[in-house]
């Protein structure tokens, strides 16, 4: 059995902007939805997962008083049996190997990998992965959460039943404490769990040391998108001035659910919102709106939908935004998109539209598009179809801008023996007034033979360098005068690597294209180059440090040549020009340390009277210890002669704890860019201590400092977190002081 799991959380929140101290507000909520993130309560099935070491054929392991007639059997006195992947235990089993149905009565007892149910009594069946239990207990393992937990979830008295992707407890208790008087229980009435959607636990306790902490009407987690704090929130903001903000969700039947929220803000009002979710066999959806009222209004409405005929699937989403002041102060943005989609034989069909406008001030943009989709086999051969009928219109101040047309776009490919045929149509239409139009990428048509190697030789080929080739003419667009051009193209590349000697690998490739215009001129393209790589290995490493490796130097020399001959009227054929060596080496100097050096020669560099030697690169990797690895790289600048970047990064535990430390120099400014320093584990008694700090050079300030202390208490542990962020799109300060379960990850924004 798969069960729900939630954490309570006593949860004390701060939080400051870049311009002062936010305040400090105490409440009691539960982070039920940082579980769904965590994927404990991910897709599963109701039984445990089954032992690979136990038969899928009935074996009767041990029985007392042992009957049997038709495929049905009786064990009294006593008894265990194994069966499709699970070993049963009760003081009484009866079984029907037809129906795969199995009672267990007294000491019952259900075991797969890793989990144990137990109960006074079980019902099971195998075929439909179902099961009953009364008074049942079960320690179900952190793998049948993909080990999204680090420890066993205990289930505790109950009873209720399993089928398909669901789960129904009717009582019980639950927790990871694997004390028989645990330091903390979720006692509920009612559990229902939906899979990979929805659990709802209903008339819960939390219990902590033996008392209730919190009493709840109903819980809610969803399992099925991202998760969302339900925790009032009190702080100060630039546009909102001191604030307070509620939410409350509300379960109702038939799996929908209302999600209020209630903002009070000193500069900008009142705000307030609801979110209303909804789900059938053939429809599921949302519908959200929030606005604010007072000395500013504004808000935003949001909806989405999607439904199912058949096999046919709409769906649609829409958004509209006026004076929001979070994303869109001052302006009014609208979306509309949705989509109709149905499986055809051999491939699919769908039509789809879109439109967003925006406004504000003098500036307002409206873009529009309609397109179909198909795609199907026409006997051996794969057809696709994309038609897209695109509008946009832009003004601002004096200038207006506009664009309407259609994209038409159809490929037909067909396989043969010696080779692949492909036919493309392409092209882009104006059908109202276009400003800046532009068609560089019609072909109208283009008609493709491809082969390689494989296809022509067979198996003889892997005896002979790789070769592909293809042939293809076309019609296409010259974009500086909108001439079409006929082009007849031909692209041939070879590669291959060759062994010198044991020490010595040869690695070359060469490709030559040929184009031919209807304007009477020609170009053609050589691309080339090898490399050359050089190893050589000598002492073994010591064999007690596993990071250790062998003493060895290898080194590559490379060279590319790349230049085209005549002269092309398509932009797509032109290619620059290059003629360059590359040259890296890397040699193990010991079995703890390891040089690197890169650069480059430009030949073409010498042409232009410029420095030929590029960008040269120098690493270094130390690790004297499995426990201690460091690296450092530094830059020379050929260009302007100077050493421009030094970086250094490393990590080492000591004290059983893990330590990060990096800087960063700037050469160019010969000034120390930056530095980070942080560790995580850092014990003093059940005291654990974690921090990270980010230094920037250039302000000469913190960009990030974030630090925690964690109290053991056994299954649990108390939490206090300080999140200061001066600089990026989330500054501020955050203060939080709350009890986490330790067996689920934590959450936040920590690091």
């Amino acid at each position: 059995m798969r069960a729900a799991a939630a954490v309570a959380v006593l949860f004390v929140a701060g939080s400051a902007a870049a311009d002062g101290l936010l305040g400090v507000i105490s409440v009691v909520g539960w982070a039920s939805r940082e579980i769904a993130a965590s994927g404990a309560l991910g897709q599963t099935k109701p039984l445990p997962e089954k032992d690979p070491n136990v038969n899928e054929e009935i074996q009767f392991l041990d029985t007392g008083t042992f009957t049997m007639e038709d495929r049905k059997f009786v064990i009294t006195g006593g008894g265990r049996v194994a069966f499709r992947g699970y070993v049963i235990s009760a003081e009484k089993i009866s079984g029907d190997l037809d129906t795969e149905q199995f009672d267990l009565e007294g000491d019952a007892r259900l075991a797969g990998k890793g989990s144990v149910i137990t109960g006074v009594s079980i019902h099971i069946d195998f075929k439909q992965e179902a099961y009953t239990f009364q008074s049942g207990d079960a320690a179900l393992d952190s793998e049948l959460f993909d080990e999204r937990i680090s420890d066993r979830v205990y289930i505790r008295g109950g009873s209720g039943f399993g089928l398909g992707g669901e789960v129904h407890v009717h009582g019980g208790r639950l927790t990871t404490c694997r004390n028989e008087c645990p330091h903390y229980e979720i006692v509920s009435e009612e559990t229902d769990v939906l899979f990979g959607d929805t659990a709802t636990v209903r008339k819960m306790k939390l219990r902590a040391w033996g008392k209730t902490i919190v009493s709840l009407p109903s819980l809610r987690i969803p399992l099925d998108r991202d998760p969302e704090r339900f925790l009032p929130e009190m702080g100060q903001s630039r546009d909102e001035g001191y604030f307070v903000r509620m939410k409350f969700a509300t379960p109702l039947k038939g799996g929908q659910f209302l999600d209020n929220r209630v903002d009070v803000m000193t500069k900008l009002g009142v705000g307030l919102g609801s979110t209303y979710e909804y789900q059938g066999e053939d429809q599921s959806g949302q519908a959200s709106i929030y606005g604010v009222f007072g000395s500013q209004t504004g808000g935003q409405l949001e909806a989405n939908h999607t439904q199912t005929f058949g096999q046919t699937r709409a769906s649609f989403n829409t958004m509209y935004q006026k004076d929001y002041f979070r994303t869109a102060p001052g302006t009014s943005l609208f979306s509309l998109r949705g989509q109709v989609s149905t499986p055809i034989a051999g491939g699919s069909s769908s039509l789809s539209f879109n439109r967003t406008s925006s406004k504000g001030g003098t500036f307002k943009s409206v873009q529009e598009s309609v397109s179909l989709f198909d795609s199907r086999r026409l006997g051996t051969a794969n057809s696709r179809l994309n038609l897209t009928w695109n509008s946009s219109e832009s003004s601002g101040f004096s200038s207006t801008t506009q664009s309407e047309r259609v994209n038409v776009r159809y490929n037909l490919s067909q396989s043969f023996r010696s080779f692949d045929a492909d036919l493309l149509y392409q092209r882009a239409i104006p059908v109202g007034p276009s400003t800046g139009f532009f068609n560089s990428s019609d072909r109208t048509p283009m008609l493709t033979l491809r082969t390689d190697s494989r296809k022509l030789f067979g198996p003889q080929a892997s005896s002979l360098p790789q070769i592909n080739t293809e042939v293809s003419i076309a019609e296409l667009v010259n974009p500086t005068d909108e001439n079409r051009i006929t082009r007849i193209f031909f692209d041939t590349t070879a590669r291959d690597t060759e062994k010198v000697t044991d020490a010595v690998d040869f690695a070359w490739n060469a490709q030559f294209k040929q184009g031919v215009y209807s304007d009477d001129t020609a170009q053609y393209t050589l691309n080339y180059g090898g490399q050359f790589s050089w190893q050589l290995t000598g002492i073994k490493p010591d064999t007690t440090i596993k990071s250790r490796k062998p003493r060895g130097l290898r080194a590559n020399l490379s060279y590319r040549r790349l230049q085209s001959f005549g002269f092309t009227p398509l932009f797509i054929d032109r290619t620059g020009r290059s003629d360059a060596l590359s040259f890296d080496i890397q040699s193990q100097v010991d079995p703890t340390l390891s040089l690197g050096l890169q650069t480059g020669y430009d030949l073409i560099q010498i042409e232009r009277g410029l420095t030929p030697w590029q960008l040269l690169s120098i690493r270094a990797d130390w690790t004297p210890h499995d426990d201690v690895k460091a690296r450092a790289y530094l830059t020379y600048d050929t260009f302007n002669s100077v050493w421009s970047s030094f970086r250094f990064n490393s990590q080492f535990s000591l004290w059983d704890a893990d330590f990060v430390a990096s800087g960063r120099y700037d050469g160019r400014k010969e000034k120390f860019a930056g530095a980070t320093f942080g560790f995580r584990g850092l014990k003093f008694g059940k005291l654990r201590a974690t921090a990270l700090a980010d230094w920037s050079g250039y302000t000469e300030q913190l960009n990030a400092f974030h630090l925690e202390f964690a109290w053991d208490l056994h299954c649990l542990e108390a939490v206090l977190e300080i999140i200061d962020n001066k600089a990026g799109f989330r500054s501020g300060r955050q203060i939080g002081l709350f009890v986490r379960i330790k067996a689920i990850p934590g959450f936040g924004e920590f690091g």
